[in-house]
């Protein structure tokens, strides 16, 4: 058995449990694919959970990246197969572009609204009673 059947296997047994005998008595072939969904929706999530981090101004803009790029990859691995999560995938892309409008439009209002916000806040400290 090689490393990467093994490994299915495992991946199989967490998932289906231990005492699922009909997908152990399967042949290889349906093992390996539930193997690949099951990775393709692993992936999917992962993506779609970064890219919700990526919605927090300026400071998510590594997670968007990071969501983008990561959804291209799970693409390319899982080209010709069918991905159950392909709609979280399209959603982190989507989250990914929101992103960085947010991101936009706050690093914005900081520059238009910040300087007479702290004008106002510091003529307010000028001690008068």
């Amino acid at each position: 058995m090689e490393s990467g059947d093994a490994g299915n296997s495992r991946l199989l047994d967490k998932i289906m449990g231990e005492n699922n005998a009909l997908l152990k008595n399967a042949p290889p072939v349906y093992q390996d694919a539930v193997a690949r969904r099951v990775r393709a929706v692993r992936s999917s999530l992962t993506c779609f959970g970064v890219s919700l981090f990526g919605l927090v101004p300026i400071c998510g803009i590594p997670f968007s990246i990071a969501a983008l790029i990561l959804a291209r990859k799970v693409e390319s691995r899982h080209a010709g197969d069918w991905n159950p999560a392909e709609h979280y995938l399209r959603r982190a892309r989507k989250l990914a572009g929101v992103s960085f409008l947010t991101t936009a439009a706050f690093v914005f209002l900081l520059v238009m609204a910040g300087p007479p916000i702290w004008q106002d806040v510091t003529s307010c400290g000028s001690g008068s009673s």
